[in-house]
């Protein structure tokens, strides 16, 4: 039982991590930046608004 609480007691101290901007996220990860260029801006907007975590901001079907 008590290694049950130690659980709780670790996972309540977990932080969040800060937020990214996708297209600043995908430059830094990218291996070919020769593909990365192409992208309009309007897609990643497009995105970023379907992966909000507020739902009413959030593009959704």
């Amino acid at each position: 039982m008590h290694c049950y609480f130690c659980i709780i007691r670790k996972t309540r101290d977990i932080k969040p991590l800060p937020s990214m901007e996708l297209q600043s996220w995908c430059k830094a990860r990218t291996k070919r930046a020769r593909f990365f260029k192409p992208i309009p801006r309007s897609l990643f907007d497009l995105v970023d608004k379907c992966l909000t975590v507020n739902p009413r901001l959030r593009i959704s079907a």
